[in-house]
């Protein structure tokens, strides 16, 4: 009986949770949650054992592959059955805390992977380049609509008064294909943002329900291991010297481990402002915007607010002021 009730409650979950992605993601801004779908079923194996969650994912999967068709069902059983495999049982036994984020981080970038693979096996050609070209016929198709950018970029001299339409739409698609050095660096950020989201959220949730987990410090006291500066600074000059031996590919690298440095530590700024906002006993709802704002508005702050933590322990200095 116990079975059947969770069976029961992992299809009614994998509707609900169908329904509610299918209204979030018509809504601007809000449509990002669509990211978290992973949560309620990690959530609901670490409640109700691990298959349960899994009967919930493939009932949200088979919805959509009925309304959208094979492709879509498939695209995202990819996206998120490995988090939802692999999270739960990566819970079962204590580690390090940071482990745990790189082995979420790690899961979903395998996801994003093998959804590039397989979509370049099925079309033959990557998604990037199929990304450069729906754009390309968007823009071309629409070219009335940015007619007005045109007229602005001729009176500040981007371009020159005899530029075309076509001239400034071939702009903007040369931009798009400047962007693929960019793509490891996307890849490799989202996977850390998504992973991490979609561990701390259950993993939070869990152990408010009295679920014996094992333990993950507060997000306000989360910390680089000691030699990650010192990793980065030996990995960007590698990559520095990987530009004069082959341009393409050392710029690409360093881009790479420039924007996984600045992201990293970021994050740690961002954890000491939590924790002082913690100390000043600030409500939730405000910390959430505030941490909304700084990232937005000063990513840059928080980056260098995580690198003298690095190094000057600051949580560790006030909570010894606060001691005395």
């Amino acid at each position: 009986m116990g079975r059947s009730r969770d069976f029961l409650l992992s299809i009614g979950i994998g509707l609900a949770a169908a329904l509610a992605a299918g209204l979030i993601g018509i809504i601007p801004i809000l449509d990002v949650a669509v990211v978290l779908v992973p949560a309620p079923f990690i959530l609901l194996s670490l409640r109700r054992g691990y298959w349960t969650g899994i009967t919930g994912l493939l009932t949200f999967c088979l919805v959509y592959t009925v309304l959208g068709g094979p492709l879509v069902g498939g695209v995202l059983l990819l996206l998120t059955g490995f988090l939802v495999a692999g999270v739960p049982v990566l819970l079962r036994r204590q580690r390090p805390y940071m482990e745990y984020l790189l082995y979420a981080a790690g899961l979903m970038l395998v996801s994003m992977v093998a959804i590039m693979a397989a979509y370049a096996l099925i079309a033959g050609e990557s998604l990037f380049t199929a990304f450069v070209a729906a754009a390309e016929r968007f823009l071309t198709d629409n070219q009335q609509m940015f007619a007005p950018f045109l007229d602005t970029y001729r009176q500040i001299g981007i371009v020159g008064p005899e530029a075309t339409d076509g001239d400034f739409i071939a702009m903007m698609v040369g931009g798009l294909k400047d962007m693929a050095p960019f793509v490891p660096a996307f890849l490799l950020t989202a996977s850390a943002l998504i992973g991490a989201l979609n561990l701390m959220i259950p993993y939070r949730l869990a152990v408010r329900k009295g679920i014996e987990m094992p333990l993950i410090p507060p997000f306000s006291r989360w910390r680089m291991p000691r030699g990650t500066f010192l990793g980065f600074l030996i990995l960007g000059i590698l990559s520095f010297l990987l530009t004069l031996i082959n341009d393409a590919m050392g710029q690409t690298v360093l881009y790479t481990v420039s924007s996984l440095f600045l992201f990293v530590y970021s994050v740690q700024g961002l954890s000491v402002t939590v924790f002082l906002m913690d100390r000043s006993k600030m409500s939730g709802v405000l910390k959430v915007i505030l941490c909304l704002l700084l990232c937005i508005f000063l990513t840059t702050v928080l980056f260098i607010v995580g690198v003298f933590e690095q190094f000057l322990h600051i949580r560790e200095l006030l909570d010894q002021m606060k001691d005395r």
